[in-house]
């Protein structure tokens, strides 16, 4: 089971992970050195995920395009199927259609640099979404160069809607079922809290996190408020999930808290109980400067909602500071 700091570091780590992987020098990586694995298939979608803030927070479909400062946020992926198994090879978002420059470079680094432990191979057979067609003649030398028995094709409009309309029918049932799922444990979660058994909450919360999660790595749905609605309930269940951790008790754990607190800002920075229960993990630590820089960034938040305590809590913060001399 995936633990607190587990996630964590997926949350905030990945995009170290990417930035890493992306600034790898490919100019002289020999690609027709590879291995062409037999019976494999990938396919690359190209999907359109919404309006986004500058801070790339999803916004409201209805109201996105007139945020100042929205742009339309687009991203690629590579699935490679094998046998049964469909793993994400390489999963890259773009500030806007990316270019085919761009996608030459997403194309190379799905062969080269693939997530986690998969290795670097050709697959037998790379399908394109019929949405790429327009990068065609800046793909095809690249992929042309590359050794049999490797074969590539650009959907045709009748396959490319046969594919999305299967696509998506698997995608908005696991989406469905992951939600429906993530909400259960969620809901088990706060009865184990109301009886106090912190340990069966935090346990009951961090499934509900890691369910909620496979739900966003569907990428079902193309309504972005669907979306943001699964990242607001991992909020919830990381700021609950750290309220589990600093119950009173000799099992209190004010890191764990303090953990599951960044979690739920960065899956919902509006979301006002994810920066209390940092504060808070703050406070348990003798860290009192954190914490108030914590609320300082909560009431920063234009779209923080609750605001009516958070200038009492930051004063009371501040004046213990003042009175303790630190």
């Amino acid at each position: 089971m995936c633990t607190l700091p587990d996630l964590m570091k997926h949350f905030e780590g990945a995009a170290k992970m990417l930035d890493k992987l992306k600034a790898r020098d490919l100019s002289s990586y020999d690609f027709t050195s590879l291995e062409v694995q037999v019976n494999t298939a990938w396919h690359i979608d190209l999907d359109y995920d919404g309006m986004v803030d500058p801070s790339k927070r999803l916004l409201h479909t209805a109201t996105g395009d007139k945020r100042p400062g929205a742009r339309p946020h687009f991203s690629l992926m590579c699935t490679a199927m094998e046998g049964p198994e469909q793993l994400t090879r390489w999963v890259e978002e773009y500030p806007g259609l990316p270019d085919s420059a761009a996608v030459l470079d997403f194309i190379r680094h799905a062969i080269a640099t693939p997530y986690a432990a998969m290795r670097s191979y050709l697959p037998e057979v790379l399908l394109l979404p019929l949405k790429l067609r327009p990068h065609e003649p800046t793909l095809r030398p690249f992929l042309d160069s590359l050794p049999a028995p490797f074969k590539w094709h650009i959907e045709t409009p009748a396959t490319a809607e046969l594919h999305s309309e299967i696509a998506m029918a698997g995608r908005e049932d696991r989406f469905a079922a992951y939600v429906a799922e993530a909400r259960k444990a969620k809901e088990a979660g706060n009865a184990a809290f109301a009886q106090r058994d912190r340990s069966g909450a935090v346990k009951q919360y961090l499934d509900a996190m890691n369910i909620g999660k496979r739900a966003l790595d569907e990428r079902a749905s193309e309504e972005s408020m669907r979306r943001e609605r699964v990242r607001n309930l991992l909020a919830v269940c990381a700021a609950n999930c750290a309220a589990a951790c600093l119950l009173e008790g000799e099992d209190m754990n004010a890191e764990l808290a303090l953990v599951s607190g960044k979690i739920a800002e960065t899956m919902d920075k509006g979301y006002v109980k994810g920066y209390y229960r940092q504060a808070r993990a703050h406070e348990l630590l003798g860290n009192l400067d954190m914490a108030i820089k914590v609320m300082e960034r909560a009431r920063a938040r234009p779209e923080v909602a609750e605001k009516s305590g958070i200038d009492d809590y930051l004063a009371e913060l501040v004046l213990r500071k003042s009175e303790s001399g630190k």
